[in-house]
């Protein structure tokens, strides 16, 4: 019976363990592409969850459903952000090569 309660805990740990994981990668990912945007990480990050922002002094990061959900959204709609300005730059582009000649 302890052995079956000790595996229990042991698979919830490291079933927490890998959300905090995938949490810290979509957080980097956020950052990543904030840095490219010239958007501001924290103010982004914050919207998400406040306990996600490493300028905070809480060490308890959110790795909830929600958070997690809200996470791959934002990314989504940065990634979205990303293509429409280099879509912007490329029929900038085009559009300035082929009036100057």
């Amino acid at each position: 019976m302890y052995v079956k309660y000790e595996l229990n805990v042991v698979g919830s740990a490291m079933y927490q363990n890998d959300r905090l994981f995938k949490v810290i990668d979509y957080v980097d990912t956020i950052h990543d592409i904030c840095a490219v945007l010239g958007c501001d990480f924290y103010l982004t990050i914050r919207e998400v969850h406040p306990t996600l922002d490493d300028s905070s002094s809480t060490q308890v990061k959110s790795i909830s459903n929600e958070t997690i959900s809200k996470l791959v959204s934002t990314i989504q709609s940065l990634r979205d952000e990303k293509r429409q300005r280099m879509q912007k730059v490329i029929i900038q582009f085009f559009f300035l090569d082929f009036s100057g000649t």
